[in-house]
C-alpha cells in the first residue's frame, strides 16, 4: 500500500477517534477539577494551550475553522492556570479517557510506535498545534500514548489543510459550508 492510500483509508478512523474526549461529556467536568474554566472557554483553553502561552490572535489562527471572537473569548477568558498549564492538563484528559476507549486493545504498543514515527518525523514548520500536541508529556502506558498521539496526528492533518486552505486563499467559512 503507498503512502497516499495510507493517509487515505486512517484519516476518517483517526479523525473519529481523536475527536472522541473533546465530545465526551466527561471531559468538560474533569478539565474544570483540574483548573480549566467550565464549557467553550475549557475547550478553547485547553485543546490550543498546547501551543503554551501564546496570544489570541495565534490561538485563532490555529483554530482556523472556528469563529475568531469565539475563540478569543474562551482563550481570555478566566482560568486559574496558564494556557500551558491548560494545555498539559487537557492532554491529560485526553490521555486518560483514551485509556478507557483502547482499553483490551492488544495493538496499542504498536500504534503508538507508529504514531509516534510519523509525528517525529513529521514537519511541522507553520503547524505550531500539531508541534504542540506532538511534544506533550507521552504517557508511559501504551493506551494512553497511543490516544495521546492520536489526537495529536489528528491536529497535524488539521494544520495540513489549514496551511493548504491559506495558500490558496480559501475562506474558512466558504470551506465549512461547502462540506
Amino acid at each position: 500500500m503507498d503512502t497516499l492510500t495510507t493517509a487515505r483509508r486512517l484519516a476518517d478512523p483517526i479523525g473519529s477517534l481523536g475527536a472522541r474526549f473533546m465530545l465526551d461529556r466527561s471531559t468538560f467536568g474533569r478539565c474544570a477539577e483540574l483548573g480549566l474554566p467550565t464549557g467553550m472557554p475549557s475547550y478553547v483553553q485547553g485543546r490550543l494551550g498546547v501551543m503554551g502561552d501564546v496570544s489570541a490572535d495565534e490561538a485563532a489562527d490555529a483554530a482556523f475553522f472556528f469563529d475568531r471572537g469565539m475563540i478569543t473569548a474562551g482563550w481570555e477568558a478566566d482560568c486559574d492556570l496558564t494556557r500551558s498549564e491548560g494545555g498539559a492538563a487537557y492532554a491529560l484528559v485526553c490521555a486518560d479517557l483514551g485509556r478507557t476507549y483502547l482499553e483490551g486493545f492488544d495493538g496499542a504498543e504498536r500504534m503508538a510506535d507508529l504514531l509516534a514515527a510519523v509525528l517525529d518525523a513529521a514537519d511541522m514548520s507553520g503547524v505550531a498545534l500539531a508541534a504542540g500536541w506532538r511534544d506533550t508529556a507521552r504517557p508511559p502506558d501504551a493506551t494512553g500514548r497511543a490516544y495521546l498521539l492520536t489526537q495529536a496526528t489528528r491536529e497535524l492533518r488539521l494544520c495540513r489543510h489549514v496551511l493548504i486552505a491559506r495558500a490558496a486563499g480559501v475562506d474558512p467559512m466558504g470551506m465549512v459550508l461547502a462540506v
